[in-house]
């Protein structure tokens, strides 16, 4: 599937803020592959609400982590077709993912504080 058609599509974000409550925002796909991830800023791109690193990020480190621990590969797909189906809908929200179990080595990895430095797709 060519995922490249799902970049500059408008989303609603329900995300957790620090109280734990969904805070509703707009945002943009400024980026989506399979196997480089997904990356979601606000509606103006100033700001980064969501990134999910896939195998084949730039970033060296991440090769390494995902060559060395299967658990995070199967982690990775898992989240990657839900945050999809989210994007196909119009709607990406934290509640869709948070029953799947992050594995034990990489707690938060690719969601948590998404910056241009850890997004795939930074602007």
């Amino acid at each position: 599937m060519d995922y490249e058609t799902y970049e500059g599509r408008l989303i609603t974000c329900l995300f957790r803020n620090g109280r734990d409550e969904l805070e509703k925002s707009h945002g943009i796909v400024t980026g989506c592959d399979e196997d480089l991830g997904i990356t979601i800023m606000n509606h103006r791109k100033t700001e980064y609400l969501f990134c999910l690193i896939g195998p084949s990020a730039p970033n060296k480190d991440t090769k390494k982590l995902y060559k060395e621990d299967e658990e995070l590969l199967e982690y990775y797909k898992k989240m990657f077709n839900v945050v999809i189906k989210g994007i196909e809908r119009g709607v990406v929200s934290d509640e869709d993912y948070e029953g799947i179990e992050e594995p034990q080595s990489q707690r938060g990895f690719g969601v948590n504080d998404p910056s241009e430095e850890t997004c795939p797709f930074a602007q």
